[in-house]
């Protein structure tokens, strides 16, 4: 099963938005003025790894980013690798997402 390409874009830091166990949501935009949220997955402390979790949600979120995938499943819009310093993603691998507001 093919999980497609993504587009490893730019994006621009608006705001946070929350934090959880594995990381923090913050709200971004592309270059074309698209709002995504972005989440940040923090490291394990002690190894400087990745929590299971984490590589769990995205192992299962790349695998129904095609056709079989379920409405109510967020879509993985993009994966950024850790960064520098400075950029959007603060040295941590990123999950982009559609922005849904209440």
């Amino acid at each position: 099963m093919s999980s497609g390409t993504l587009p490893y874009g730019k994006y621009h830091r608006a705001g946070a938005l929350g934090e959880g166990t594995y990381g923090s949501v913050v709200a971004v935009y592309d270059d074309a003025g698209k709002e995504l949220a972005l989440k940040m997955f923090d490291c394990d402390e002690n190894n400087e790894t990745l929590e299971l979790g984490t590589l769990r949600e995205l192992s299962i979120l790349r695998l129904l980013r095609e056709s079989n995938s379920h409405p109510n499943i967020v879509e993985m819009v993009d994966i950024m690798e850790p960064g520098e310093e400075g950029d959007c993603t603060e040295g941590n691998l990123c999950m982009a997402m559609p922005m849904f507001r209440a």
